[in-house]
């Protein structure tokens, strides 16, 4: 009778054993299958990343060949502009530009000077004028 009862246990135990491994089988498969899914997004997005990664380095390699370039007519534009500034003829131009580029700022200068020094007020004659014409021509735009 107690061997009985011990098998029994047994066989309960051992299906709920055998039950309980196929729902872990059945777990585990969804969780592999889940993976999987995520493996392939991630490699997808990791190929996307490395076409991004050459096509970024590819633009930086022309850049870098551009700026080469520029250094290149840099050194070069300024090699003759030196060679023009060597010519006594171009040296003679650029005084006389000298100049005159001192002489008109010397003359902006005294303008500012005057235009500030001649302000407008109520006050004064030309004030009064400019006054009185603004109110003529206030009347006759009313009359209108």
């Amino acid at each position: 009778r107690l061997a009985t009862k011990q098998d029994s246990y047994i066989d309960s135990i051992l299906t709920k054993l055998e039950n309980s491994s196929a729902d872990e089988v059945i777990r585990l498969k969804e969780c592999e299958a889940k993976l999987q899914l995520q493996v392939h997004e991630l490699t997808r997005r990791e190929n996307v990343l490395n076409m991004r990664l050459a096509t970024k380095q590819e633009e930086m390699r022309n850049l870098l060949a551009q700026l080469q370039d520029l250094k290149e007519s840099q050194t070069t534009e300024s090699s003759n502009l030196h060679s023009m500034l060597v010519d006594p003829a171009v040296n003679m131009v650029f005084q006389r530009m000298r100049t005159e580029l001192k002489d008109s700022r010397e003359k902006l200068e005294q303008a500012q000077n005057d235009l500030s020094a001649w302000k407008f007020t109520p006050d004064s004659v030309t004030g009064k004028k400019l006054m009185s014409n603004v109110v003529v021509y206030y009347k006759k735009i009313k009359n209108w």
